[in-house]
């Protein structure tokens, strides 16, 4: 990964609520587990059982990442020269490419401000991602339109002013190689 031009990350303060919550609910869930089932519970208790067991082995791993994030200062979001990079429990996904993106805009899902990333080919471009990463961060609005969508909370910074500061190096990028391809066929 080259140098950063651009780094976005949540804010301390969100993920100290963050993993205070996910400490909480996993004190909870082992107290749910040690109480036992109530009385008369049939087959829908031992699959609750189970479930509650998921929780506890999976949540610790969401623990442990918030905590790194916490105090390593991980971002969610890094532009470099190759892209755009985002980052989440399983580590950074491979670059979005520059010419791979299609528009950078802040977009209103649910009455919240969001930041998304239009790609050109959804298909291309996420097929270097790994099936997880890909639920994690990619919403179909319409069909055959992916974005990649980012909460103002997971930036550490409003969507409109991200998408602005991301556009503009997406456009001087854009154009920088649509030069460097025009001089190499002139030659």
């Amino acid at each position: 990964m080259s140098a950063p031009l651009a780094v976005f990350g949540p804010k301390r303060w969100f993920l100290g609520i963050t993993l205070a919550g996910l400490v909480m609910f996993l004190l909870a869930t082992v107290g749910a587990l040690l109480q036992g089932p109530p009385e008369g519970a049939g087959e829908g208790a031992l699959l609750g059982r189970l479930a509650l067991w998921g929780v506890v082995v999976v949540t610790p791993l969401f623990i442990a990442d918030t905590a790194r994030r916490l105090l390593g200062r991980l971002p969610t979001l890094v532009a470099d020269e190759e892209g755009i990079r985002l980052r989440s429990v399983l580590g950074f996904t491979p670059a979005i490419r520059w010419d791979e993106i299609a528009a950078i805009e802040p977009v209103v899902i649910s009455r919240k401000l969001w930041l998304a990333i239009a790609l050109r080919d959804p298909a291309k471009s996420l097929g270097r991602w790994g099936t997880l990463m890909r639920i994690i961060h990619v919403r179909s609005h319409q069909e055959g339109a992916a974005n990649i969508t980012l909460r103002a909370a997971q930036l550490g910074a409003n969507p409109v002013e991200a998408a602005g500061i991301l556009e503009k190096l997406w456009r001087e990028r854009s154009l920088a190689a649509r030069k460097q391809e025009g001089a190499s066929t002139a030659s």
